[in-house]
């Protein structure tokens, strides 16, 4: 999937974790639900280049849905709780980091990094859901549904876990 839609999902771990921190400080947990969180990251990962997928975003609109995602949501989510929220995006990329970049370096840019076998096996052609080429209808309503039910759960998740952000929530009387 586009990284945008791995962003996102991660931004959901990472507010949802960030919820359970302050239980975890009285506890001496900390650093465990931030190595937990990456985890978290890299397996969600795994689940979405799972599903048949197509991707909706080309290179610009990924990397600007992307950031802004980003932006945002480190400009709106309580400061204390930044860290966890990156925590959560580096686990999120770093498989595409691993097995993409190099060749994706080496083909736009001219360089000559070394291209290892692709470390997670949802990067491998068995594993992916990744479509391309011809899609039949039935995989490009299936793709849609995924994105769609990726985006919806997400949505959920960051609104149930909204107590992590700064806003709040206007009060009446």
């Amino acid at each position: 999937m586009n990284v945008a839609f791995h962003t996102l999902t991660a931004l959901a771990i990472g507010q949802t974790a960030a919820c359970r921190i302050d239980v975890a400080d009285r506890r001496g947990r900390r650093v465990a639900i931030a190595i937990l969180v990456f985890l978290l990251g890299v397996m969600s990962h795994g689940v979405l280049d799972g599903l048949p997928h197509e991707y909706p975003f080309k290179w610009l609109g990924d990397t600007v849905s992307t950031t802004s995602l980003v932006v945002i949501w480190m400009a709106i989510v309580q400061p204390r709780h930044r860290v966890l929220l990156l925590i959560a995006i580096a686990g999120a990329v770093v498989p595409d980091v691993i097995d993409h970049v190099p060749r994706d370096l080496n083909r736009h840019l001219g360089t000559h990094l070394p291209e290892l076998t692709k470390l997670f096996p949802w990067h491998h052609p068995g594993g992916s859901g990744s479509l391309s080429g011809t899609v039949a209808p039935d995989a490009r309503i299936a793709s849609i549904a995924n994105h769609i039910i990726v985006v919806t759960f997400c949505t959920v998740m960051l609104w149930l876990s909204r107590r992590a952000l700064r806003l709040r929530p206007a009060t009446g009387g």
